[in-house]
């Protein structure tokens, strides 16, 4: 009896020991519940980019207002530097590349105070800015100047400011690279892109180092920029539309500089002007040069600012030399001077000045190539020891086809392609008598020739 008692006791502990343990499991169980369910909403709350909800709100929370309008589209607004410095640690970090998707900037910003602007290189500002996006993941929406009304967003020219950007990983630039994107409605001023140092190599834009497939509209650079390889929008772009665009820095480049953009394949510029002087190896009042092959146009653009190259100079397009390209090359105007230095080269390359085109050679394979130049003005002074010409430094394009192409008989000493006229000849009133496609005006206080189809520069 008292075995068989001693046997139910023993079993009864086992009970309550395995009914101890379960509840302690439970109560285990509970605390880590509640525990991930904390660090759950922790991580709702922080953004963990590895939630699909979180890294919605990461996003939102970066900006002023995101607004989804009722065709999809998605704008976030931009008020505050702080959120404009959000914006691009979302593309750098490789969170978020905009795709389909608006960024609206809605007021003029200051990233920097720019009282002491002229210390900066020697005390540099708080903020620093990295070009926005690379090789690996380029920004890939609208970034744009503007406002949203009745439930779509319309533009309006914004300007940003401040911007202190030295060299990063050899660039300089707003942004470092754009694809399939759009900048619309931004001006860039008072701000410093530092080129390289001494001997060190770096390339500098105002907008984009490298634009593919994009669109970049109704911009302005205000700022002066160097670097190897310089240009006041975009520096090299292919499959890109450069629009009613103007620049007014001064551009400075070892090798390649353009006023407004180089062209590495397709590409089109209409409606540019360029104000600032353009100091390079080849330099360009509008594209340093144009390369590569497809087809490129840049029509109503004009360069007022003075041209210097080491070897090439051109007052709107610095070199032509391409395979089976078309380039078609209209409603051009340059006022600026334009000067190719030269050097001890073969004779090709000693130097090559014109006032339109330095020079230009394309390849043509089966007929594909071809170089058309139409309605044209150069009154700017053309000048080089070597090769020089009032429309067209050198050219190796026999078939090229130039079409009322004018230049003023004091702008060049050896003339060359073209026709030359006199100043009382261009003259009617204030049109420009010669050429009747084109709005042409002549300011009459100083016979200041404007391209009206472009965005007017200057005070008339």
């Amino acid at each position: 009896m008292k075995r068989i008692f001693t046997m139910l006791f023993a079993f009864a502990l086992l009970l309550s020991l395995l009914a101890g343990c379960k509840t302690a499991q439970n109560e285990t169980n509970n605390v880590s519940s509640q525990a991930e369910s904390k660090d759950e909403g922790q991580a709702e709350s922080s953004g963990t980019p590895n939630e699909s909800l979180a890294e919605e709100k990461q996003i939102s929370d970066y900006f002023a207002e995101t607004v989804v309008l009722k065709d999809g589209t998605t704008i976030y607004c931009i008020d505050t530097a702080e959120q404009l410095y959000g914006f691009a640690e979302l593309v750098n970090e490789r969170k978020h590349n905009f795709a389909g998707e608006v960024v609206l900037v809605r007021n003029d910003i200051e990233l920097n105070s720019t009282e002491n602007i002229s210390d900066w290189k020697n005390t540099k500002p708080e903020n620093v800015w990295i070009p926005v996006g690379d090789n690996s993941f380029a920004f890939k929406g609208e970034f744009a100047g503007g406002y949203i009304e009745e439930q779509r967003y319309l533009y309006k020219n914004v300007t940003i400011s401040g911007i202190y950007c030295p060299q990063y990983e050899g660039a300089a630039a707003f942004f470092g690279k754009i694809e399939n994107a759009k900048i619309a409605h931004i001006t860039l001023d008072k701000s410093i892109f530092c080129g390289p140092a001494e001997n060190e190599y770096g390339d500098s834009a105002g907008f984009a180092l490298r634009a593919y497939d994009s669109e970049i509209t109704w911009c302005e650079n205000r700022l002066d920029l160097s670097g190897n390889r310089a240009s006041g929008i975009v520096f090299s772009a292919d499959g890109t539309a450069v629009t009613w665009c103007n620049n007014y820095g001064n551009i400075t480049a070892e090798s390649f500089g353009g006023g407004i953009v180089e062209l590495l394949g397709s590409g089109e510029v209409f409606n540019c002007v360029n104000m600032g002087n353009v100091t390079a190896g080849t330099a360009g009042g509008v594209i340093c040069n144009a390369l590569g092959s497809g087809s490129i146009a840049i029509a109503s653009c004009a360069n007022y600012g003075d041209i210097t190259g080491n070897e090439f100079a051109g007052g709107i397009i610095g070199v032509i030399d391409a395979e089976q390209t078309i380039i078609t090359a209209i409603d051009l105007l340059n006022v600026g001077r334009v000067t190719a230095l030269g050097r001890e080269y073969p004779e090709e390359n000693r130097g090559n000045a014109g006032g339109i085109v330095g020079y230009y050679y394309i390849m043509s394979i089966s007929g594909l190539g071809d170089i058309f130049i139409k309605n044209v003005l150069n009154i700017g002074e053309v000048s080089c020891k070597y090769n020089q010409g009032a429309i067209v430094g050198k050219s190796r394009n026999e078939d090229a086809v130039l079409q009322d192409c004018y230049y003023l008989d004091s702008s060049c000493k050896d003339g060359g392609l073209g026709t030359c006229v006199k100043k009382s000849e261009l003259t009617d009133g204030k049109k420009l008598k010669l050429i009747d496609n084109i709005d042409w005006a002549v300011i009459e206080d100083n016979w200041y020739p404007i391209l009206y189809n472009t965005r007017i520069p200057f005070e008339i």
